[in-house]
């Protein structure tokens, strides 16, 4: 039995008789019958997806750095962790970018791909995809697997600052970070 099914109530009940009952029907609830599963193999409960529409559209700018937030306030740890970016420049290879999780931890999601091509539409970044971010082209779109491991934010908690560092590390081309999600 999962624990998920527990908490809403499809999991099955194991009971026993008892000659001295404190329940009028003289049954009661075995706790040693419970069994607990690992983590990967639990269902998922929910899947949330927070963005940064507070302030879409910042600019990147030339050789230069910004960071986008996302704030979460819910209470719970991530089973898996994806992320999603729309952003217009130039010249992709320019763009590093990193996912850092309210702990600290930092995750590459791409550097210097894409080439002389221009903008990530709708890309999404998931450590279980088929296809490399190092090797799609630009315009990137679809779902890549990123250079950095997703996987390290398994088991963490939501809770806090995500953020979004996007570098734009070469001269003369700029572009736009036009929103992020976080899934």
């Amino acid at each position: 039995m999962f624990l998920s099914n527990l908490l809403t109530g499809r999991g099955r009940r194991v009971s026993r008789r008892t000659g001295h009952s404190g329940s009028p029907h003289g049954r009661s609830l075995s706790p040693r019958r419970l069994r607990c599963e690992p983590l990967e193999e639990r269902q998922l409960m929910s899947v949330f997806t927070y963005t940064n529409d507070p302030i879409p559209d910042q600019p990147i700018p030339d050789k230069g750095t910004i960071t986008s937030a996302i704030t979460v306030d819910d209470s719970y740890y991530a089973a898996d962790v994806n992320v999603t970016v729309n952003m217009s420049h130039t010249r992709d290879e320019d763009l590093d970018v990193f996912l850092i999780a309210p702990d600290g931890t930092r995750v590459e999601l791409f550097t210097d791909v894409g080439g002389t091509g221009d903008h990530f539409n709708g890309t999404t970044l998931d450590a279980g995809a088929a296809t490399a971010i190092t090797a799609g082209s630009a315009p990137f779109s679809g779902t890549y697997r990123p250079e950095g491991n997703l996987s390290t934010l398994e088991r963490k908690s939501v809770q806090g600052t995500w953020k979004l560092e996007v570098t734009d590390d070469t001269r003369k081309e700029t572009g736009t970070l036009n929103s992020w999600s976080l899934t």
